[in-house]
């Protein structure tokens, strides 16, 4: 069906719609959906309403109209309106028998309560049209809302649609339409999806090829095609630098038009200030930044984070009956539970380094037997202890005599080619969260081509920063991860080691 048949056909059903307006329903909805839209803001029985009202405008012509010098008045319940909440005022030339201003203020109040939007000039005209009759007066007022929201939403639209077209030109309208739809309305993510399905660089007319020339010799014509000198080829690099890694991932945003690119500043100080009143300025906005930079601007990472702090914070400084060593292991794993701490501790019998090995392991993505583990460091061993009080019949003094000279031993290691490993210690302290983030990640490079075997990075308990909440350690552990290496925690809690396997 074509758009002026369908236009004139629901003029047909709903008199008091226009032409135009019908051809602006059936831009974004099918003729089902105008009929359906339609029908809801100008209902079918409207006319019916109007000769009912036409006929108790003729049956009631002498009735009185309501005065406020009337002494009963005031005291009736019901004046200017019956059982069924339908009011009829009929209006004349006279100025004497004009409408009291009270029973006016009352319909528009009651309209109002209805419509809060509208103010008393837009309730007062519409009241006028329907003659005063509070029904068919809220109907014209839902219908107009209606429309006015309709009117929005379809302007809207074709705004976003002619922009899609200036910068799309050779995709249709129906393809752009239906990436809007199904963006829900937004424009980002609806040119997300056209330059998903047609890129940008294919739309480029490409340059026709210049004709060849035909040279006629003594064998016959031939073409003569001109020779082009080639570029001479760009030397690549062996290790790419930061600025080229940022470089490559702006380059694939280059596509988008630059116009409507995200403009990333102005999302972080959004996501800055979103975070802000969202934790009531427990942080100051320098700890938030560096928060949102360790996260790449991903906002729920950071509220995560963010919240686990303020919970480690309020833990440690609130509840004074809690054990220390729970407050410690918190500061070391802020990332950790409650539960999953204080079960750490109760497995090493409240040993805080094992403990804190426990939990290392429990945390990475292949963890080892937790009895291997344990037999790996046998300075930190609680059942070696146990077998020491069990051979002494619980005599402590003893025992700790025995188990004094047993940590004494020295820890041997697993692989003899640890030993012609060097070891490298990298101070980050006074270092902003960027700054250490390039420092860590150029030391992890170099440490694979280098005859490194560890790498010992100090961050410090987190004194300086707010709350004493270290930032850096997290950042260190998962960056190790990142790279596939193992790190592990030093008996220096300020240190983090990190073994190049």
């Amino acid at each position: 069906m074509e758009n002026d048949e369908a236009a004139s056909l629901l003029c047909e059903l709903f008199p008091d719609v226009s032409i135009e307006e019908s051809k602006n329903y059936l831009i974004w909805n099918t003729f089902d959906q105008a009929i359906d839209l339609l029908s809801q803001i100008y209902p079918q029985d409207e006319n019916d309403d109007h000769e009912n009202d036409e006929q108790e405008n003729e049956t009631h012509p002498n009735d009185e109209i309501p005065n406020r010098n009337n002494p009963d008045h005031g005291n009736s319940p019901n004046i200017g309106r019956n059982e069924n909440r339908n009011i009829l005022f009929e209006k004349s030339d006279d100025s004497d028998n004009d409408m009291d201003q009270n029973c006016i203020n009352l319909l528009i109040i009651e309209m109002k309560e209805s419509f809060p939007d509208l103010d008393d000039e837009i309730c007062l005209l519409i009241l006028e049209e329907s003659n005063f009759i509070i029904q068919k007066a809220k109907k014209t007022a839902d219908a107009t809302q209606r429309l006015y929201q309709h009117y929005l939403s379809t302007s809207e639209n074709e705004e976003k649609l002619q922009k899609l077209k200036n910068y799309y030109p050779n995709v249709n309208d129906e393809t752009l339409r239906n990436c809007l739809e199904a963006a829900g309305g937004d424009f980002q993510s609806a040119v997300g999806f056209v330059e998903s399905t047609f890129p940008r660089d294919s739309q480029i007319s490409h340059k026709k090829a210049k004709p060849t020339k035909t040279v006629i010799s003594e064998s016959g014509p031939t073409s003569f095609i001109r020779q082009t000198k080639k570029e001479p080829k760009k030397k690549k690099k062996a290790i790419p630098s930061i600025k080229e890694s940022q470089s490559t991932k702006t380059s694939a945003v280059s596509s988008i038009p630059p116009e409507y690119q995200v403009n990333q500043t102005m999302k972080m100080e959004n996501n800055v200030n979103l975070l802000m009143s969202m934790f009531e300025n427990a942080f100051s906005k320098e700890e938030i930044e560096e928060v949102l930079n360790l996260t790449e601007n991903d906002i729920d990472r950071s509220a995560n984070m963010l919240a686990e702090k303020l919970a480690t914070h309020n833990l440690n400084t609130h509840d004074e009956q809690i054990d220390p060593h729970i407050k410690e292991l918190t500061e070391i794993f802020p990332l950790a539970s409650f539960s999953e701490i204080e079960l750490a501790l109760n497995d090493a019998n409240k040993d805080i380094e094992t403990a804190s090995l426990l939990l290392m392991n429990r945390f990475s993505e292949n963890p080892m037997p937790e009895d291997t583990l344990l037999a790996q460091r046998p300075d930190l061993s609680v059942q070696e202890a146990k077998e020491v009080l069990q051979k002494t019949n619980g005599n402590l003094g003893e025992a700790s005599k025995i188990f004094w000279h047993i940590q004494k031993k020295p820890i041997q290691r697993n692989s003899s080619s640890m030993t012609r490993k060097l070891t490298r210690t990298v101070d980050l302290h006074g270092l902003r969260l960027a700054e250490a983030q390039d420092v860590v990640s150029r030391s992890l490079r170099s440490a694979k081509d280098s005859n490194t075997g560890r790498i010992c990075f100090i961050t410090g308990h987190g004194a300086h920063s707010k709350n004493h909440i270290p930032v850096l350690k997290p950042l260190v552990f998962r960056m190790c991860k990142d790279f596939g290496y193992k790190p592990i925690q030093s008996r220096n809690r300020g240190i983090i080691v990190c073994n190049i396997v």
